[in-house]
This record gives structure tokens, C-alpha cells and sequence, in this order.
């Protein structure tokens, strides 16, 4: 083999030799879809009838943070849940903190 020959190129003519994009240690910089429960904390399942049920059994929602309840045969850690929630007051949409605010929620 005879010596190599280095010929400077311009930026375009680099890109279109090296795609950049073809290889794994490059990442295109695009936003993953929003996950479907995001915004909703998952309001309509297990932890927000756990959280209705010690309601109305006690007509107040000051859950202890270790608090669990069972509904359905299921273990929810409502009070982890309504910690939690109570702090995402600003991610949630107006009627999520309607339907929470029925039911006692204090927002921190």
C-alpha cells in the first residue's frame, strides 16, 4: 500500500461521507411519546378507591404515610399514595383535583 492522501472537505461533504446518525453511540435527541398514566397518576384504579374507602370509613383524609388498605383482595399503601399525589397538585388536570378535593384531599 502506497501512502495515504488526506484531502480536507467541508463540513457537508464530511456529513454526507460519515453518517453520524447510523451509529449506536449517537442518539437522535427526540422525546419519547408521554407515557398514557403520566398526568393522571392513575386516578381511576386501585389506590384512589383505597383512598375513598379509608374516607369513608374515616371521614377525613390524613392518611399516615405507612397507611395500606385492602380492596378487592389487593394491598394499596394509600398513604403513600395520597402523600404522593398531594404533592403533584400542578400535574394533575382540574378534574382529577375536583374529583380528590370531593373526597377530602389536602393539597401541600
Amino acid at each position: 500500500m502506497g501512502p495515504r492522501t488526506v484531502v480536507p472537505v467541508g463540513p457537508a461533504e464530511h456529513r454526507a461521507a460519515v453518517d453520524v446518525r447510523a451509529s449506536p453511540r449517537h442518539h437522535t435527541h427526540s422525546r419519547r411519546p408521554a407515557h398514557p398514566n403520566r398526568g393522571s397518576l392513575k386516578l381511576r384504579s386501585g389506590p384512589l378507591a383505597a383512598a375513598r374507602q379509608f374516607y369513608e370509613r374515616e371521614h377525613h383524609l390524613r392518611v399516615p404515610r405507612q397507611h395500606i388498605d385492602i380492596v378487592d383482595g389487593i394491598e394499596y399503601k394509600t398513604g403513600a399514595w395520597v402523600a404522593n399525589v398531594g404533592s403533584r397538585v400542578a400535574k394533575l388536570a382540574p378534574e382529577r383535583v375536583a374529583e380528590l378535593s370531593a373526597i377530602g384531599m389536602r393539597w401541600v
